[in-house]
């Protein structure tokens, strides 16, 4: 950025540059103009909604950043990606979230059984409300008459899902072995393209 803004702006001075940061929420755009300043400049946080507003702030006189709050995209389908995966991305704080039984679900399509009785030290389960219950109990969250409180089990599965406590990866995908037309050795090297022979 410093060496574009050095450049001759084509009117007799220095360009001046500004730089939006823009992506979805809680991906780390504050830690990145943060980062680039070298000192606490915006606020930051592992939640969230943390940035408000639009925020200007100078890296130098010609360079100008811009950190904006997070930014939902609509999906491919065209709509907008469903409350639950956004849940799992952390876009969407965990008490704003409507039905926090639908990202477990989706913990459950992604993640191993095993895994999460490890993790929480419960028998196994067949669904995603007896892991809740398992969960609770284990974990002391009840309600009055010792029926558990699966909603704050669901934020419990939440929170250690968006902090890594969890553990999750998938395999990279198979290739195609149809899609491949033709392969070969390469052992010199193509003639060079000239503008003029077109």
């Amino acid at each position: 950025l410093k060496s574009k803004a050095r450049s001759d702006s084509g009117f007799g001075g220095k360009s001046k540059i500004s730089v939006g940061v823009v992506g979805q929420p809680n991906v780390g755009k504050s830690s990145l103009i943060n980062s680039l300043l070298r000192h606490k400049a915006v606020n930051t946080g592992d939640r969230p909604g943390i940035t408000k507003h639009l925020q200007s702030l100078h890296l130098d006189k010609d360079i100008t950043l811009f950190d904006s709050p997070g930014v939902v995209v609509e999906s491919a389908a065209g709509g907008f990606t469903s409350e639950a995966h956004l849940a799992l991305r952390n876009c969407v704080p965990l008490d704003k979230i409507c039905d926090l039984h639908a990202p477990i679900e989706l913990i459950l399509q992604r993640c191993e059984k095993s895994v999460l009785m490890d993790l929480y030290s419960i028998p196994d389960f067949s669904c995603s409300a007896h892991l809740l219950r398992s969960v609770a109990q284990k974990r002391g969250k009840l309600l009055r008459g010792g029926e558990p409180d699966v909603d704050a089990a669901a934020r419990a599965i939440l929170k250690d899902w968006n902090s890594g406590v969890l553990k999750y990866y998938t395999l990279p995908p198979v290739p195609d072995e149809s899609r491949i037309l033709e392969t070969s050795v390469v052992t010199e090297f193509a003639k060079e393209f000239n503008i003029n022979d077109m």
